[in-house]
């Protein structure tokens, strides 16, 4: 009885320090935010974009090492950009954010920066991914 206790108090300690988000649609205010993004895309100087849409990346040396606090110090100031074309108080902003930082769960990251030059714009991406490869940040900005 006294193992299975012990096992029991384990699983559960565990589980209670597990991520609760592993993706962006496990948030509702994630998702929410991430449509606010591409939905106001249209209107404004420099449309950003929000996903954690996995790049496939060949070469990571060309990359840097990150934590997590600068991933969301960047999501943060993206969305601030956007929220100072269109204020909306009824956007989940605090919630999203606090989700952000349980699904970055304190890792370390690698910033890839890659851009796609057009004659009619300049597609601006950062993109992150933990050591792992579970966890990614996806930050399209668009320059006309």
């Amino acid at each position: 009885m006294k193992y299975v206790l012990t096992f029991l108090f384990v699983v559960l300690l565990e589980n209670a320090s597990a991520r609760t988000i592993t993706r962006f649609r496990d948030s509702e205010s994630l998702t929410v935010m991430a449509q606010f993004l591409f939905d106001s895309s249209e209107d404004i100087p420099q449309p950003i974009r929000l996903s954690d849409k996995k790049i496939n990346i060949k070469d990571l040396n060309k990359c840097s090492s990150v934590s997590a606090e600068h991933v969301y110090s960047d999501v943060s100031n993206s969305i601030n950009k956007v929220l100072r074309f269109y204020p909306d108080e009824d956007l989940p902003f605090e919630q999203a954010l606090t989700d952000l930082e349980d699904y970055l769960d304190h890792r370390t990251f690698k910033k890839c920066i890659f851009e796609k030059v057009t004659p009619n714009f300049t597609l601006h991406t950062t993109y992150y991914r933990d050591q792992k490869d579970q966890i990614h940040v996806r930050l399209d900005t668009t320059f006309l």
